[in-house]
C-alpha cells in the first residue's frame, strides 16, 4: 500500500474524464449479509476500467463498468469481488478528513494490498462538498441532478487533495486507515491479523501502533469499541443480551457478559433494566 498524493490526484482526474452514465444508490436499510462489511461514512466507488463485482444493500451481482458508480449512505453493507481484472478508485468521507483509495485487482487479494494507494487529506471536506453528498443522498436515485452532484463532488475532492500541503505523514495516514478498518471490522470475528492484512501492515507493526495511539492492546481497543456499539443495542426495547452479543461479533454471551461487567460495572442485564425504568 503506498500513499501517495500525485498519484491519487491522477487517477481521480481518470475518474472524472470517464462520462457519468449511471449511479446506483446503497442504503443502510437493509439487514447486511454475513460476508459483507458494514461502512459508516458515506463512500463512492467507481471503475476506472473492465467490470467490478459487487453486492450491496440494494443490488445482487451488480457488473459495474466505467461511466457507472455507486453512492453508499453511511451504514450500507457491501461486499466486492476481486476475482477479475479491473481498476477502480473509492472515496470514503469521514467527518474528519478524505480518505481516497486506488486499487488495481487482477483477480486475486494478494494484488489488490500490492497495487492500493491511498491518500488522506489534512482536512474535513468542506462545506460544499458536503452539500453534494447531502444533495446526492437526498436524490437516492439515479438522475441527472444527482450525477451533476456526482460530478461535482469528485471535482472538489480534487481541490481537497490538490490544496492539501499541511499533512501529518505517514504515520498519521497509516493510522487512520487502522482507525477506518477497524470501524468496518469490529462487528466481526477479527483477529489482529485480519486487521493488519487489510491496511497491508505487520502484525507487529500494528501492535505497537495501536498501543503508542490509545495506550491499549489490540483486543483491548477491539473490546471498547464493542461496548460502545453494545449500549446502543441494548437500548433497543427487543434487544435480548445473546442477541446483542451476537450483533457485537462475541461468539459466545458469556464473554460479552464479563466484558461488559469489566467496562460498566454491572451486567448487560441490568443495565438495560435500569434504562428502561
Amino acid at each position: 500500500m503506498l500513499m501517495h498524493r500525485e498519484k491519487m490526484i491522477k487517477y481521480l482526474n481518470d475518474a472524472k474524464n470517464i462520462k457519468l452514465s449511471k449511479l446506483y444508490f446503497a442504503h443502510a436499510d437493509a439487514w447486511p449479509e454475513a460476508r459483507a462489511h458494514l461502512h459508516p461514512n458515506a463512500r463512492i466507488i467507481q471503475p476506472l476500467s473492465d467490470e467490478k463485482r459487487i453486492d450491496f444493500s440494494g443490488g445482487r451481482g451488480v457488473g459495474l463498468k466505467p461511466g457507472e458508480a455507486i453512492v453508499c449512505h453511511p451504514g450500507t453493507w457491501v461486499w466486492e469481488h476481486w476475482d477479475v481484472h479491473h481498476e477502480m478508485i473509492s472515496v470514503v468521507f469521514p467527518y474528519q478528513y478524505v480518505r481516497t483509495i486506488y486499487i488495481q485487482a487482477d483477480g486475486t487479494m494478494e494484488s489488490v494490498n500490492r497495487s492500493k494507494v491511498f491518500f488522506h487529506t489534512s482536512e474535513p471536506l468542506n462545506r460544499a462538498g458536503r452539500s453534494m453528498i447531502d444533495a446526492m443522498l437526498a436524490i437516492d436515485r439515479d438522475t441527472e441532478a444527482a450525477r451533476l452532484c456526482y460530478a461535482a463532488l469528485l471535482e472538489t475532492v480534487l481541490e481537497a487533495l490538490t490544496n492539501d500541503d499541511r499533512h501529518g505523514g505517514r504515520q498519521e495516514a497509516e493510522w487512520r486507515s487502522v482507525v477506518e478498518a477497524m470501524q468496518i471490522y469490529y462487528l466481526h470475528d477479527i483477529s489482529i491479523d485480519d486487521v493488519a492484512e487489510s491496511v497491508n501492515m505487520h502484525p507487529v507493526t500494528l501492535s505497537r501502533l495501536i498501543r503508542k495511539v490509545t495506550g491499549k492492546n489490540f483486543r483491548a481497543w477491539l473490546n471498547e469499541m464493542r461496548m460502545q456499539y453494545a449500549l446502543e443495542i441494548l437500548r433497543q426495547p427487543a434487544s435480548t443480551v445473546g442477541s446483542t452479543a451476537a450483533a457485537c461479533g462475541f461468539n459466545y454471551a458469556n464473554y460479552f457478559i464479563r466484558i461488559f461487567r469489566q467496562t460498566y460495572g454491572v451486567s448487560p442485564e441490568v443495565w438495560k433494566q435500569r434504562q428502561n425504568r
